[in-house]
């Protein structure tokens, strides 16, 4: 722990030549400076950070400056992280959690944004790939990127299932994956954490093809082979190999969901190996291939290639 502690300074996450020889100089010791006093005073906007005046104004030129963009400060620490990652510094195998992010801007007035919750609410969003150890400590940033969803293209969810994937929005999930996995270069080494956003099936297909690890929240009761037919009724009968008790902390109502009061609950645990079958597919419903196919439709319902088995 002390090692990955003393690898993570900001002076190692940035090694002298991250950004060129023009920008040297200026770029990595104003960066570092301003990490250094953000450190010393978190939550304090840009307008009141450090001691000085000069200090402010140096953060301030830092990022209007058109050279300065997200990726680029991002791209150095992201390799280091990477390579730390496939040393094992960050454990044998590393917690690689993806999670989405809202960054509302409605108290301003600026062009360049879209639509985050309701229609009149503006903004980005960011997705982040954090590489955190088993006790929970943070060990660092492997990728992130922005976006904007415009206004226009508010309610075009329903249209999804017949939109290719790369087309969606969740194509970036799978790209954060594999962009994960370029960095560390490492198979093996990143366990990927996904909340029920990334309860996706060309996801999930996508992740298992390449060999990725995957940990995913369960967000819809998709089909399963076997007798069980459905996955949530197929874990409620599954026997209960351990539990511990959790206390669930209250929520304020939302629009789409009621207020929660605060519990004392047990989180009980099973588990059995399941195949999930793919969106429209009859369970054991199996061509000689061994794809599942739609016998009304006659084709495949998984994309396989048709082998003329059928």
């Amino acid at each position: 722990m002390d090692a990955a502690a003393l690898y993570l300074t900001y002076e190692v996450l940035y090694p002298a030549g991250s950004f060129g020889p023009q920008d040297e100089v200026w770029l990595r010791d104003r960066l570092l400076h301003t990490l250094h006093l953000m450190e010393g005073q978190p939550g304090v906007t840009l307008n009141r950070l450090g001691t000085s005046r000069a200090e402010r104004m140096g953060a301030y030129r830092m990022v209007e400056n058109e050279d300065v963009s997200f990726q680029r400060l991002l791209e150095p620490a992201a390799q280091t992280v990477g390579k730390a990652v496939a040393q094992g510094l960050a454990g044998e195998v590393a917690l690689c959690v993806h999670d989405r992010t809202e960054v509302e801007l409605s108290h301003l007035s600026m062009s360049g944004v879209g639509q985050v919750g309701n229609p009149v609410c503006q903004g980005f969003f960011v997705q982040t790939a954090l590489v955190v150890q088993t006790d929970g400590a943070a060990f660092g940033v492997l990728g992130a990127c922005t976006w904007e969803r415009p206004a226009a293209q508010r309610g075009k969810a329903k249209s999804r299932k017949q939109r290719p994937f790369e087309q969606k929005e969740s194509v970036l999930w799978w790209r954060a994956l594999v962009e994960a996995e370029e960095r560390v270069g490492e198979p093996g080494r990143l366990l990927h954490i996904i909340d029920a956003e990334g309860d996706i099936f060309e996801l999930l297909s996508r992740a298992t093809g390449e060999g990725f690890q995957l940990l995913v929240r369960a967000g819809q009761d998709r089909r399963v082979e076997g007798e069980g037919g459905k996955l949530w009724a197929t874990l409620e009968g599954l026997p209960v190999v351990g539990s511990r008790p959790l206390h669930v902390s209250a929520q304020p109502a939302r629009a789409d969901r009621v207020a929660r009061t605060a519990r004392d609950a047990t989180l009980s645990l099973r588990y059995a190996p399941l195949t999930l079958l793919p969106p429209g597919a009859r369970v054991g419903s199996r061509c000689g291939c061994g794809a599942y196919w739609c016998a009304k439709r006659r084709r495949h319902r998984d994309r396989k290639p048709w082998s003329g088995c059928c």
